[in-house]
């Protein structure tokens, strides 16, 4: 008994369990923070942690986290003026933003935010409009 016992005891604390064992649970621990937004998922660089196998199922996580962060974005349309902050403010608007060097601006025009949806379309998402009506229309409807 007592050999069958220091045998099991010498594979438990084996050098490559106990690496594989820390690991697992440094990903679960990662993984926790990321969901419950202790941990922002900007900090993380998507392209080196997919390199990695190991580390494919936390990119995969920050990924969703981006992209619903990009779905709960909405941009105000008044007149045809188009408000952006709220989209600026996601990860992928903030890409997107600076690839069409909008990155400064607040308010867009109709041709400008096309670009943006279009942009965005290419992910197969679309960004909620909220259309609140201008002092002239609020004038003629009431």
């Amino acid at each position: 008994m007592f050999t069958n016992l220091n045998n099991q005891f010498k594979h438990l604390i084996s050098v490559e369990n106990f690496k594989r064992q820390f690991f697992i649970n440094l990903l679960k621990e990662i993984t926790y923070l990321v969901k419950e937004d202790v941990i922002n998922h900007r900090d993380f660089e998507i392209n080196t942690l997919k390199k990695d196998n190991k580390w494919k199922p936390l990119a995969k996580l920050i990924l969703l986290k981006r992209i619903k962060e990009l779905k709960n974005s909405q941009v105000e349309k008044k007149g045809k003026k188009y408000y952006i902050e709220d989209l600026k403010n996601t990860y992928f608007g903030k890409f997107i933003m600076d690839k069409l060097d909008y990155s400064r601006r607040k308010v867009l025009e109709e041709e400008e935010y096309e670009k943006i949806v279009k942009a965005i379309k290419k992910l197969k998402y679309e960004v909620p409009i909220v259309v609140q009506p201008t002092e002239t229309e609020k004038f003629f409807n009431d």
